[in-house]
């Protein structure tokens, strides 16, 4: 059983290695570094919690960690990204194509709101997507034996 409690005083039960994890996540490409380290510190794959987090001392070992998780989770997007891709220009294609021919000043004078029903649902898909199937695809990650077995 998850405890909740634990789980949200855990990132805060040391400031050093909190800190730490701030100033390498602000940076691009060693934010990777930070993303392999929350992996490791999960206790997902472990099985119990614990209340201290674990050491900023592998930096390559967390760097291999990250990028390897950012390409299973950009392979998972995949199937995502096409559906969305196709959705798109079967929905769009034809109002673009009205907008290539039309009259630019006929353009201007359309109301935008017309348009907000037509992008709400991939607005919710891609709030839905960024809501569930990241997280589930980071625990997937977490809890595969072969993953903790990468050094």
């Amino acid at each position: 059983m998850v405890d909740y409690n634990l789980s949200f005083r855990k990132p805060f039960s040391d400031f050093r290695k909190l800190l730490i994890g701030i100033v390498v996540n602000i940076i691009p490409i060693v934010n990777l570094i930070s993303y392999g380290y929350i992996l490791e510190s999960s206790d997902i794959k472990r099985g119990e919690q614990t209340d201290k987090m674990e050491e900023w001392e592998d930096y390559g070992g967390f760097f291999v960690k990250g990028l390897i998780a950012l390409i299973i989770s950009l392979v998972y997007g995949i199937p995502a990204l096409i559906v969305g891709a196709i959705a798109f220009f079967v929905a769009f294609g034809p109002l673009f194509g009205q907008l290539i021919v039309m009259d630019p000043q006929k353009v201007q004078m359309m109301n935008a709101e017309k348009f907000f029903p037509t992008f709400a649902p991939y607005l919710l898909a891609a709030t839905l997507n960024s809501c569930f199937c990241y997280p589930n695809t980071n625990r997937h990650i977490c809890c595969t034996s072969c993953y903790s077995e990468i050094h």
